[in-house]
């Protein structure tokens, strides 16, 4: 199964529907947490919020996640060992207020078990190089989690 999260804050009604629309192609069921927006899904399973527990227990069950690219989504899926599609909110688009995803997303460019989709005409494409990476990763490092938060933790020292 496939998690995908907008965030707390905010809809991001671009990102779900780019997976709504992915989610035939994907191979695997894909369950959104979306935020409160009028946006329906036809193709995932979609729920407006979570209570912490069920996302904790969604992010944990999941293959991979795809989530806006924040901080916290960074920290649950180092949390949980899983790999990340992360997909920033552009301001000029009205999807927040200014670039910092973008900023986010340049600055864990590159980093193992991390993946930005920038283009989502690609989207597919970036969750299959997110699984392949995962496999590698989770049969080579059984630390990945506590690595990864110990490198966000160096880049901000």
């Amino acid at each position: 199964m496939i998690f995908c999260s907008v965030g707390s804050q905010l809809p991001f009604d671009r990102m779900v529907e780019a997976i709504d629309d992915s989610a035939d192609q994907l191979g695997e069921s894909v369950i959104g947490q979306i935020g409160v927006t009028s946006l329906r899904p036809r193709k995932i399973q979609w729920f407006e919020t979570l209570c912490v527990d069920d996302f904790n227990s969604y992010a944990e069950q999941s293959s991979v996640l795809i989530c806006h690219a924040g901080i916290g989504s960074i920290i649950t899926a180092a949390k949980y060992s899983k790999p990340i599609v992360m997909i920033p909110r552009l301001a000029d688009l009205g999807e927040h207020r200014n670039d910092h995803q973008l900023a986010t997303c340049k600055r864990f460019s590159g980093e193992p078990g991390i993946h930005i989709c920038y283009d989502l005409n690609l989207l597919g494409d970036v969750i299959n190089q997110a699984r392949i990476g995962y496999v590698s990763l989770s049969n080579k490092n059984e630390d990945f989690g506590c690595n990864l938060v110990s490198r966000i933790q160096s880049l901000f020292d």
